[in-house]
């Protein structure tokens, strides 16, 4: 049986512009949003188109085409047009905007379009999403492309209330001892204050729209990822904690040889201190103190 995972929601939240060595072209941002992870993926307008195309297609057209499978009939919701005439019209009206003036009312009605075009797109893959017919969201041309693993299927909310193994309802109240941190039954709490938040009755669990359509498989399997992602992290954090802890003994071991070089530099400076004041007793010596008196070096006042 292929791994189930639920899907929290579909999503185009913004576009960007990026260019190339031809031309400017546009791209949208396809938020693929789960309870305990997200990815993004950026498709063009022709990406969508293809798509639309594939989804159309037969579920086989990958063994014949190339391309993958689709669900064999079209998406229940039409992919905004093209408007190649609008295109047309922008591109004879530049020649006029720049002697009018009216260079940034062109932009903003660029803007307005692209908003309304990526509202539509969106509005398009819920569409997909969340029709109870799962053959578009479930087809090869669809999960390709918002990067969805093969062998996974995915649950929405419409596909879970249809589920073959319904969840049972959650009881209304839990035992304190299943809960990990609580006190045993009979064990009494430091202070009036604390004994009267150990005692006092927990409130019951509440579903969320992450957890509703779940049954009780896919919301074990939900959990036992969050908790392998968690400790994927932990791992991460023990890895840096390492890092920075060799760091710290690097940084200890050149200080210490720091100190060494220091603790040399001094006894030579001192070994040398010691050597001209014997060479300067021995100039007295030679000269009977002459060359101090001469420059006012030692004279007694």
């Amino acid at each position: 049986m292929a791994q189930a995972q639920p899907l929290q929601g579909i999503s185009i939240p913004r576009y960007e512009t990026r260019s190339s060595t031809a031309s400017s072209y546009n791209v949208y941002a396809v938020v693929i949003q789960l309870p305990v992870r997200s990815w993004t993926v950026y498709r063009r307008y022709s990406e969508f188109v293809r798509l639309d195309k594939n989804l159309a297609a037969s579920p086989n057209a990958s063994s014949n085409a190339g391309e993958p499978g689709g669900a064999g009939r079209p998406p229940p919701r039409q992919l905004p047009p093209r408007e190649r005439a609008r295109e047309w019209k922008k591109t004879f009206s530049g020649f006029l905007s720049f002697a009018s003036g009216t260079e940034e009312k062109g932009g903003m009605d660029e803007e307005m379009w692209l908003k309304e075009r990526m509202s539509a797109l969106e509005m398009y893959l819920k569409a997909i999403v969340m029709d109870e017919d799962g053959g578009w969201r479930e087809s090869e041309a669809f999960k390709m492309f918002i990067e969805w693993p093969m062998n996974v299927k995915m649950v929405t909310a419409t596909a879970g209330s249809s589920s073959t193994s319904p969840r049972k309802p959650l009881p209304a109240s839990r035992p304190t001892t299943s809960m990990p941190g609580t006190l045993p039954p009979g064990t009494r709490a430091l202070g009036p204050a604390a004994a009267s938040a150990a005692n006092a009755p927990r409130p019951p669990p509440v579903e969320t729209d992450a957890t509703r359509p779940m049954n009780n498989t896919q919301l074990f399997q939900s959990q036992t990822d969050a908790m392998d992602q968690q400790d994927e992290q932990l791992l991460n954090l023990a890895a840096i904690l390492r890092r920075q802890r060799q760091m710290g003994e690097a940084i200890n071991q050149e200080l210490g040889e720091q100190t060494e070089l220091l603790g040399q530099l001094d006894g030579e400076v001192e070994a040398t201190q010691a050597n001209l004041s014997k060479a300067d007793a021995k100039m007295d010596r030679f000269d009977g103190g002459k060359a101090k008196r001469k420059v006012g070096i030692g004279k007694k006042f």
